[in-house]
């Protein structure tokens, strides 16, 4: 909620301080959002409206923000089909766009589910190479419930220590098969192309915008000059807790990116259902991509 109503506070000061034409579906949006300020702490709301003079200057440095230009906020089904990628706001002035992503306390790309990872390398949903590997993810949650019956709580925060030793076989082969999966297309160039877009966003103006509130920090990134990978190497490390399994993939335009695999769910579902798990896909190391950051330091 803090994040809809930093996209919400954005939107808002644009609207109030340009001449921009919002779009219906912004208009909604806005009026939703309007009441999760309930849910937003008086230091994270300082720290927000801290950070908006400069987040305006920024978009008005990018696109003419006059009665030319439309302002929308785009749900996350737009991801496939928008020009920008994973944006949160798009401004758009003729053939000119500017997409926006925009997060509130962290800095994740991606959160696509481990078993539907064929879907973001290209393959349709109901292609046999999608349904194949979904079968061999199901066949590890089918494993696990031999020992974690349906309906049993497994997890209070973390995992349960009784549980501990199953969930780390079941969690590092589900990380495995993801990575087996991909080492087989590491050097298709056009697999690469489309799973490197899935997950960092396609589109040429692609810019991220990430407010940091405990260092109370804007993070302005653009990402709109990467350069594409032509392959990638997949392995699987295990970090931290015991049961803690990361899948790691390294490009060779020197992005690493890194995916936290965490349970998203406390009590075991029943058979024949996907285990709810959460990765957090986050960039590791930006290497010599082409991604180029500006820190702004708030004065509070």
């Amino acid at each position: 909620s803090n994040g809809r109503f930093f996209e919400y506070l954005v939107s808002d000061y644009v609207q109030k301080n340009s001449k921009v034409i919002i779009s219906s579906r912004a208009l909604a949006d806005q009026k939703r959002d309007q009441q999760k300020l309930l849910d937003v702490s008086n230091n994270n709301l300082k720290i927000m409206k801290a950070s908006l003079p400069f987040v305006f200057q920024w978009i008005e440095q990018k696109i003419q923000l006059d009665e030319k230009t439309t302002y929308d906020r785009l749900p996350d089904k737009d991801i496939k089909i928008s020009g920008s990628g994973h944006s949160d706001i798009e401004l758009q002035r003729g053939r000119e766009i500017l997409g926006i992503s925009l997060k509130f306390n962290h800095s994740a790309v991606f959160h696509g589910r481990p078993y539907t990872l064929p879907v973001s390398c290209g393959f349709d949903k109901s292609s046999k190479t999608q349904i194949e590997f979904n079968k061999l993810q199901l066949k590890e949650c089918e494993k696990i419930r031999q020992v974690i019956k349906p309906g049993v709580q497994f997890a209070d925060g973390g995992i349960m220590l009784a549980y501990r030793r199953p969930w780390k076989k079941f969690m590092e082969n589900i990380v495995l098969n993801q990575a087996n999966f991909l080492n087989k297309y590491s050097k298709n160039r056009k697999i690469n192309s489309i799973f490197f877009n899935s997950i960092i966003g396609n589109g040429s103006q692609k810019y991220r915008l990430i407010l940091n509130a405990p260092k109370k920090q804007l993070h302005l990134e653009d990402l709109s000059m990467l350069s594409p990978p032509s392959s990638f190497q997949a392995e699987v490390i295990q970090k931290g807790v015991e049961y803690q399994y990361f899948l790691k993939i390294s490009f060779n335009n020197g992005l690493i990116l890194k995916s936290r695999h965490k349970h998203d769910e406390r009590i075991m579902g029943n058979y024949g259902t996907q285990i709810k798990i959460k990765p957090d896909w986050q960039v590791a190391d930006w290497g010599d991509s082409g991604m180029k950051r500006k820190i702004i330091k708030l004065n509070l």
